[in-house]
């Protein structure tokens, strides 16, 4: 079985003074998947954002001010193994199991 090699970027945080709940920083991945938000003065684990594109945005507000954040990103490949397929076509002979219960019965627990 062959592998995938996947993208993704690694953000790495150096630090961060960000005022919750008024200011965040969000990043998305295809312009509008929003993966996570951060905010607080402790700068986050190293998070990674499974793709090659990224887009950080900062939101905030006049009324309280931190000083910011600052980070690092690197671009990395992950190995990984490819999904189980399913078969495209049905199978071509009848399945051997016969039912475990008489048709006529309901089943076990079914009105009683």
């Amino acid at each position: 079985m062959e592998n995938y090699v996947l993208p993704q970027i690694v953000l790495k945080f150096k630090w961060m003074d960000i005022r919750c709940p008024y200011d965040l920083l969000g990043v998305f991945i295809e312009d509008t998947q929003l993966l996570r938000t951060f905010c607080g003065n402790q700068a986050p684990a190293d998070f990674p954002v499974p793709s090659n594109r990224a887009k950080l945005v900062f939101y905030s507000n006049p009324a309280d001010r931190g000083g910011g954040f600052a980070f690092e990103y690197t671009s990395d490949a992950v190995v990984a193994q490819p999904p189980t397929q399913r078969p495209t076509q049905p199978p071509t002979q009848p399945p051997t199991q016969r039912p475990t219960q008489s048709p006529t019965q309901p089943p076990v627990g079914v009105g009683r």
